[in-house]
């Protein structure tokens, strides 16, 4: 998984596509975020090349490097992530982009935002590891009752 690699690692991938579950390319790699506190990677900065276009946040718990071009794979789809909240000069968590890190950060409002829109904060379906380990995008429990004749309406 990509949030187990070095920070050495993740300069190199800077640049590098992204692709979606489908394996459909969502864009590029823009910069690599991470938490304040622990200094582990958590955000993946993704642009998807169009001049002007928004760069988004994708998390980057479940994401996996595949193939010799070292694509970056997400487990959510383009339409969640072309949703998904955007970063900008005015926020300001640390990253690593190209050569060095630099003191920029997220701020807190956009952070919050990201994760209820990837279901991170509990109150959406997010990606979560299936029986078999394998990430599974709308895992819902159901719970299923009895129904009665004469007893239920």
């Amino acid at each position: 998984m990509l949030e187990e690699h070095s920070i050495e690692e993740l300069r190199g991938l800077v640049g590098h596509e992204v692709h979606d579950s489908d394996g459909v390319r969502v864009g590029y790699v823009d910069l690599f975020f991470l938490d304040d506190d622990t200094r582990r990677p958590e955000w993946i900065g993704v642009w998807n090349g169009t001049w002007r276009a928004p760069h988004v946040l994708v998390p980057i718990a479940g994401a996996t490097v595949e193939g010799v071009e070292q694509a970056i794979r997400v487990p959510w789809d383009a339409a969640t992530i072309e949703r998904a909240s955007v970063y900008d000069d005015v926020d300001t968590r640390h990253l690593v982009g190209g050569a060095h890190e630099h003191p920029f950060h997220i701020s807190e409002e956009t952070e919050r935002v990201a994760r209820k829109h990837y279901g991170l904060d509990g109150t959406a379906v997010a990606p979560v590891e299936g029986p078999s380990g394998d990430l599974v995008v709308g895992y819902v429990a159901v719970v299923v009752t009895e129904r009665r004749p004469g007893r239920d309406a």
